[in-house]
């Protein structure tokens, strides 16, 4: 009797609820199992007391929908996971939303929240019962729960690496996520990058915004899958409107360059400027340069736009950021945007050569060669450059062969420039295929 009395509960329909967003699901809704399908919810709470003020005045408004209780449980579990009022609130609301509202309450006995001791049988018990609901969207996050467990536990893996892909197929992003995850180095499965990178792309379709950028990046990049420029902007373009500055920075780059989508200088910009203001590093470098040299590197620069890039170089220099140094010293071996002085190009080049930026210990390896700024030292020259070159910078190995060709070293070695030359060539550096 009382097992067909819970069956009962956990296909009972969920009441009637509000149409429209509210602040609670703005800052406590699963983004993964939204209360109603297109609502927005974050990945993480990451403002706990404005989520529970949220929760608890939308919990008390007339009419509210029961299912705000799940929200405000999660709301108090952010700020403090035993917060003894989680279960109750769970448990208050088997009655409306039976299928998430149990998946919840067994993920509190599986990780020991609420104030509950770890129970996993128990977890098992009610995730698997409401697993058998499945293809129903809230279902779907008990599957997770019973499938991520066995593969991490490695049982069964074999069934459960196939609820996690059923379960992933039927919508559930975070399946898809947490699929990828273990098949990375270090995870639960055996290593498969295609099959990881095809998952990611799967999750952040599904609604997982915080890996959009991770397989946007693939498809810019083609690692391990064909490249695929205006599907990377997509993505990167989802991560960007689920508020990921990094996700920004890409669409911006490629926006400014017009790659895989129209091109947009301003548009472009505008983003990268956003990013930094967030604070990503690298969005301010790479619009520093862009400021600094002009559109596409190709003139079209103001002073207030390179007083700003100088400004942006130093801070970010100030803050151990490789290349902004390097780029610093550029400026000044070049007295672009600023005065020419062959010493601070040396000191900010050996400083990004120091972080560990290719291009400054290029930058280093020449003036050490050429003698600009010091006092020639080919064989510091030779290991500066060569470092770099080992990093993959087809220039530096450019250097080292017209050095073993000048016979900088000794006797000329053109066997050996011909042999870096071919390497520079294949590192990227079109002038060396020749």
């Amino acid at each position: 009797m009382r097992l067909i009395a819970l069956l009962l509960l956990l296909s009972a329909p969920p009441a009637l609820a509000q149409t429209t967003a509210t602040e609670c699901d703005r800052l406590a809704g699963h983004h993964h199992t939204p209360r109603l399908p297109g609502l927005p919810g974050p990945v993480f709470v990451t403002d706990p007391a404005a989520a529970i003020a949220a929760c608890e005045s939308a919990v008390a408004a007339p009419g509210a929908d029961p299912f705000l209780r799940l929200l405000l449980a999660r709301a108090y579990e952010a700020a403090d996971s035993a917060d003894p009022r989680i279960l109750p609130l769970i448990e208050s609301t088997l009655a409306d939303s039976p299928l998430f509202a149990t998946s919840r309450l067994a993920r509190l006995h599986a990780e020991g929240l609420g104030g509950l001791p770890v129970d996993p049988a128990r977890a098992e018990a009610l995730n698997t019962q409401v697993c058998a609901a499945a293809p129903d969207r809230f279902a779907l996050a008990a599957c997770h729960n019973l499938a991520l467990t066995d593969i991490r536990a490695g049982v069964d893996l074999p069934q459960a690496v196939a609820l996690m892909e059923r379960t992933c197929a039927q919508g559930l992003g975070l399946a898809c996520l947490n699929l990828a995850f273990e098949m990375a180095e270090g995870g639960a499965l055996p290593p498969d990058p295609p099959r990881q990178i095809a998952l990611y792309i799967a999750a952040c379709e599904r609604g997982e915004p915080q890996v959009c950028e991770v397989a946007g990046y693939a498809l810019d990049v083609g690692d391990g899958v064909a490249q695929d420029l205006p599907q990377a902007a997509r993505l990167y373009a989802r991560a960007c409107e689920a508020g990921f500055q990094t996700g920004c920075h890409a669409l911006g780059s490629m926006e400014i360059w017009g790659d895989g989508v129209a091109r947009d200088w301003p548009r472009g910009m505008a983003r990268l400027a956003a990013a930094c203001e967030a604070g990503v590093a690298d969005a301010c470098y790479d619009r520093g340069l862009e400021l600094v040299h002009g559109r596409d590197g190709a003139g079209d620069v103001t002073p207030e736009g390179q007083a700003e890039a100088v400004a942006t170089f130093r801070r970010l220099c100030g803050s151990d950021h490789a290349r902004a140094c390097t780029e610093l010293g550029f400026l000044h071996q070049e007295g672009r945007a600023l005065p020419p002085d062959a010493g601070l190009a040396l000191g900010f080049s050996r400083r990004g050569c120091d972080l560990g930026d290719p291009m400054g210990c290029n930058n280093l390896g020449v003036h050490l060669r050429d003698g600009l700024g010091t006092p020639r030292d080919p064989a510091r020259a030779d290991s500066h450059l060569r470092a770099a070159c080992e990093a993959g910078l087809g220039l530096a190995c450019e250097n080292l062969a017209q050095m073993a060709e000048a016979g900088a070293l000794g006797l000329a070695d053109p066997v050996a420039a011909a042999a870096l030359r071919l390497h520079a060539c294949q590192s990227g550096h079109a002038a060396s295929c020749r």
